[in-house]
Protein backbone atom coordinates (compact mmCIF):
# COMPACT_ATOMS: atom_id res chain seq x y z
CA UNK A 1 0.00 0.00 0.00
CA UNK A 2 1.34 3.50 -0.80
CA UNK A 3 1.79 5.90 2.02
CA UNK A 4 1.65 9.39 1.17
CA UNK A 5 2.37 12.17 3.28
CA UNK A 6 -0.64 13.90 4.61
CA UNK A 7 -0.80 17.25 2.98
CA UNK A 8 0.03 14.69 -0.13
CA UNK A 9 -2.91 12.95 0.46
CA UNK A 10 -5.68 15.61 0.96
CA UNK A 11 -4.63 17.03 -1.91
CA UNK A 12 -5.55 13.85 -4.03
CA UNK A 13 -7.94 13.23 -2.28
CA UNK A 14 -9.19 16.96 -3.84
CA UNK A 15 -8.25 15.24 -7.24
CA UNK A 16 -9.98 12.01 -7.04
CA UNK A 17 -13.20 13.70 -5.92
CA UNK A 18 -13.15 16.32 -8.81
CA UNK A 19 -12.50 13.06 -10.95
CA UNK A 20 -15.47 11.27 -9.60
CA UNK A 21 -17.36 14.21 -10.50
CA UNK A 22 -18.26 14.96 -7.07
CA UNK A 23 -20.29 18.33 -6.87
CA UNK A 24 -20.27 19.16 -3.25
CA UNK A 25 -16.54 20.20 -2.56
CA UNK A 26 -17.24 22.00 0.49
CA UNK A 27 -15.38 19.44 2.83
CA UNK A 28 -12.55 21.04 0.96
CA UNK A 29 -10.20 24.13 1.76
CA UNK A 30 -6.94 26.20 0.29
CA UNK A 31 -3.91 25.64 2.72
CA UNK A 32 -0.64 26.72 2.37
CA UNK A 33 0.18 25.33 -0.72
CA UNK A 34 -2.22 22.48 -0.80
CA UNK A 35 -5.58 21.43 -0.80
CA UNK A 36 -7.02 20.17 2.60
CA UNK A 37 -9.75 18.10 3.18
CA UNK A 38 -11.13 20.06 6.53
CA UNK A 39 -14.37 17.04 7.19
CA UNK A 40 -11.32 14.04 7.29
CA UNK A 41 -11.53 12.85 10.85
CA UNK A 42 -9.07 10.38 11.21
CA UNK A 43 -5.85 10.43 11.47
CA UNK A 44 -4.49 8.49 8.40
CA UNK A 45 -2.70 9.08 5.17
CA UNK A 46 -2.94 5.58 3.72
CA UNK A 47 -4.49 5.93 -0.08
CA UNK A 48 -6.35 2.58 -0.83
CA UNK A 49 -6.08 2.14 -4.23
CA UNK A 50 -4.40 5.05 -5.38
CA UNK A 51 -0.90 4.08 -6.72
CA UNK A 52 0.51 7.01 -8.54
CA UNK A 53 4.12 7.35 -9.56
CA UNK A 54 4.13 11.37 -9.12
CA UNK A 55 6.16 13.56 -7.18
CA UNK A 56 4.25 14.89 -4.35
CA UNK A 57 5.27 18.64 -5.18
CA UNK A 58 3.18 17.60 -8.76
CA UNK A 59 -0.09 16.51 -6.31
CA UNK A 60 -0.09 19.56 -4.15
CA UNK A 61 0.48 21.90 -7.15
CA UNK A 62 -2.41 20.27 -9.23
CA UNK A 63 -4.60 20.68 -6.83
CA UNK A 64 -4.07 23.88 -5.54
CA UNK A 65 -4.21 25.40 -9.32
CA UNK A 66 -7.14 23.15 -10.08
CA UNK A 67 -8.75 24.92 -6.55
CA UNK A 68 -7.86 27.93 -8.34
CA UNK A 69 -9.27 27.07 -11.97
CA UNK A 70 -12.72 25.70 -9.97
CA UNK A 71 -13.16 29.62 -8.49
CA UNK A 72 -13.04 31.06 -11.61
CA UNK A 73 -9.24 32.02 -11.83
CA UNK A 74 -7.03 31.84 -14.84
CA UNK A 75 -4.20 29.35 -14.70
CA UNK A 76 -2.07 27.27 -16.56
CA UNK A 77 -0.89 23.38 -15.73
CA UNK A 78 2.04 22.35 -16.83
CA UNK A 79 3.11 19.09 -18.51
CA UNK A 80 3.32 16.62 -15.27
CA UNK A 81 0.29 18.43 -13.73
CA UNK A 82 -1.57 17.84 -17.33
CA UNK A 83 -0.31 14.06 -17.25
CA UNK A 84 -1.41 13.78 -13.44
CA UNK A 85 -4.72 14.95 -14.14
CA UNK A 86 -5.32 12.82 -17.34
CA UNK A 87 -4.26 9.59 -15.33
CA UNK A 88 -7.31 10.32 -12.86
CA UNK A 89 -9.97 10.90 -15.34
CA UNK A 90 -10.40 14.87 -15.22
CA UNK A 91 -10.39 17.59 -18.23
CA UNK A 92 -8.66 20.55 -17.63
CA UNK A 93 -10.08 21.94 -21.04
Amino acid sequence: MKRYPRDVAHSLAFLVAISKRESDLSGFELNNGYVKYVEYVEDSYDCKGIDLDVDPGIVKSTSTKMWNYLTGNKVEFDDKEKELLRKLGIDNG
